[in-house]
């Protein structure tokens, strides 16, 4: 049995953040007890910039992901919700489902699926590059 390629990707990225971030700490650390040469100080202070500014990259790429997969989830129960309106509603129609009433649930159905597919997932995103 072969490993799962998306499980061993998403190891890595959980090992690559986790470096980033200690890293970044680490230099932060060092930087705050040791005295670098003036000749030295711009490259170090840009390099501690990049190093910084990939561990903030990795840390948002986890926070937008569960942020987005909230979003999702919320759309999803508000487009269910629709969806049982209108199911709710043709039901309690005293009449037979007249055409009307069959063409007002689907424009409904349609709706909310039109609403769950424009939902874009950021992770899904980065994916397609």
């Amino acid at each position: 049995m072969s490993p799962n390629p998306v499980k061993i990707l998403d190891l890595q990225r959980i090992w690559l953040a986790g470096a980033l971030v200690f890293a970044f700490c680490a230099v932060l650390g060092l930087s705050l007890l040791r005295a670098y040469p003036e000749a030295n100080k711009d490259i170090v202070v840009y390099m501690i910039g990049q190093l910084s500014g990939m561990a903030t990259m990795a840390l948002g790429y986890y926070f937008t992901q569960k942020a987005g997969q909230d979003a999702a989830d919320a759309a999803k129960t508000e487009n269910t919700g629709k969806m049982a309106d209108a199911v709710v509603a043709a039901a309690k129609a005293s009449t037979p489902v007249t055409t009307q009433a069959a063409e007002a649930a689907q424009a409904t159905a349609e709706a909310a699926q039109h609403e769950a597919d424009r939902y874009i997932d950021p992770a899904e995103e980065l994916f397609k590059k």
